[in-house]
């Protein structure tokens, strides 16, 4: 009984690097087959549904529930362990996935949506569970491995949910997420060790929590508006405008309180700055290229832009490119536990700003195309998404490390938000037509604009690599879990 125990709760310390990575990759791979399968069904959904706005709220549900648990709890895994908030953000996405695959109207399969969101808390929280376990090297690898089992969980994830389409009822693909939830749950109970909860002092701050998130909800919905409907810009820019003012009004509250939930000051951090704005700047660009390069693939020749390819081509197109993406993270992050991460943002950014302008330059050429996408730009662009919240992990206090990089991610949500807004006007800047075939499509110089634009969000978070500190000094915690930091801390 008592050897029963210490296997299914493990004591602080005790877990050896490979078993936690598998854990924690497989906690990785349930967020990212959440995050991916639906986009498979969502043809299914319209067909049977009819009603393309409610559908999409399946999309926006896990959005908005994804942005607003991310930094807050982040913030409670910090304060009352890692591990203990990680299983119970898996459970809920589990009880989500099973009230999904069950569901007999589109509005409980939206609230399961919803409440599968809450697995974008994962990233965060694994996170700062690699930074109490491992020093510095094996943190930074481990930031790479789990970069590369999400990056294997979304191509993982696509191909999974056009098998269950094609062969069963589109909620199917809920059962297997459940499966994945189920899995990593069992994994991180029996390999993950306990984390330790953080000392605390002062009157808990609840009024950071409950205004953060419908701020984030308000300029996320915003955003969407613009995208969905053209007549309701003034609805939009009102939502946007209300949630950045509550917004400030937060901010404000945080800088004031004397144990914020999540605390805005950390952004005076040159490192922790920089890290937020190179990420910013991914996500308004290249982490958006998919929206762009899969439509263009697809687009019919008599465009005279697009590659005319049918959607099943288009989709083993990527399978190459997911599985560089996979291979170049692995490599980029024993790289950096030997270099540094500086130096890797930095040639990523730059392979990035220089492929983007190359397709703007010759983007009518099909093998160009797909071999720059396959070979560069989308594994630089997953090294970008994976490697940069290790800057903030590297400089935030450990005991808000969680909370550090989970307000990163919501960081990169704004940005794809913003993004979206950008590459949709810039995609109908310019538009071609004809009498003699159905549906209207970008123009090359609607495309162009984008890949310029594309190199510009590049270039300008290739601008936030270079302003990082050269240097760095990485905290941890040694491998006793006692939850104090041997040596850490940012240096210039």
């Amino acid at each position: 009984m008592k050897g029963t125990r210490s296997l299914i709760f493990p004591k602080p310390g005790r877990g050896s690097f490979p078993l936690i990575i598998v854990a924690l990759g497989m906690a990785e791979m349930t967020c990212a087959f959440e995050s991916s399968m639906i986009y498979m069904v969502l043809s299914s959904l319209y067909k049977e549904y009819g009603d393309p706005v409610r559908v999409g709220w399946l999309l926006t549900a896990f959005t908005l529930t994804s942005a607003g648990s991310a930094a807050i709890c982040g913030r409670l895994g910090d304060l009352f362990g890692r591990r203990r908030v990680l299983l119970i953000m898996l459970t809920i996405a589990l009880a989500g996935s099973l009230l999904s695959a069950f569901a007999h109207n589109l509005t409980l399969v939206i609230v399961g949506r919803a409440m599968q969101g809450s697995t974008m808390a994962v990233l965060p929280l694994c996170y700062g569970l690699l930074r109490e376990n491992f020093d510095s090297n094996r943190m930074t690898r481990g930031v790479g491995l789990l970069g590369a089992a999400y990056a294997l969980g979304t191509g993982a994830g696509m191909i999974a949910g056009g098998a269950i389409v094609d062969r069963f009822h589109w909620q199917g693909i809920f059962f297997v997420s459940a499966g994945a939830a189920v899995l990593a749950i069992i994994l991180a109970l029996v390999l993950v060790p306990r984390s330790p909860a953080q000392p605390r002092s002062g009157r808990m701050d609840i009024a950071g929590g409950v205004f953060f998130a419908p701020a984030i909800a308000l300029i996320l919905l915003g955003f969407m508006q613009l995208a969905k409907v053209k007549d309701g810009a003034t609805l939009a820019i009102g939502m946007i405008a209300s949630g950045l003012l509550m917004l400030a009004l937060w901010a404000r509250h945080e800088l004031r309180h004397e144990n914020p939930l999540i605390d805005v000051r950390l952004l005076k951090n040159r490192s922790i700055l920089f890290a937020n704005l190179c990420i910013f700047f991914i996500g308004i660009g290249p982490m958006l290229s998919i929206t762009v390069v899969m439509p263009l693939l697809e687009q019919p020749l008599w465009t005279g832009t697009g590659f005319g390819l049918p959607a099943t081509v288009t989709g083993f197109l990527k399978l190459p490119s997911n599985a560089m993406s996979i291979f170049a993270v692995i490599v980029a992050g024993y790289a950096a536990s030997r270099y540094g991460v500086r130096p890797l943002l930095i040639m990523a950014a730059m392979v990035s700003a220089v492929g983007w302008a190359v397709i703007a330059a010759g983007s009518n050429i099909l093998i160009l195309f797909i071999v720059l996408q396959a070979v560069a730009l989308i594994p630089v662009q997953t090294i970008l998404f994976a490697l940069t919240p290790r800057i903030v992990m590297e400089a935030a206090p450990h005991d808000r490390t969680s909370e550090a990089t989970g307000l990163t991610q919501v960081i990169r949500a704004l940005g794809q938000a913003l993004g979206a807004q950008i590459m949709g006007y810039l995609l109908a800047t310019s538009l071609v037509s004809s009498p003699h075939h159905s549906g209207t499509y970008p123009a090359a110089s609607a495309y162009t604009l984008t890949f310029i634009a594309m190199c510009l969000f590049s270039a300008l978070a290739l601008a936030a690599a270079f302003a990082l500190p050269r240097q760095t000094v990485a905290g941890y915690v040694g491998r006793g879990g006692t939850g104090q930091q041997q040596r850490g801390g940012a240096a210039t």
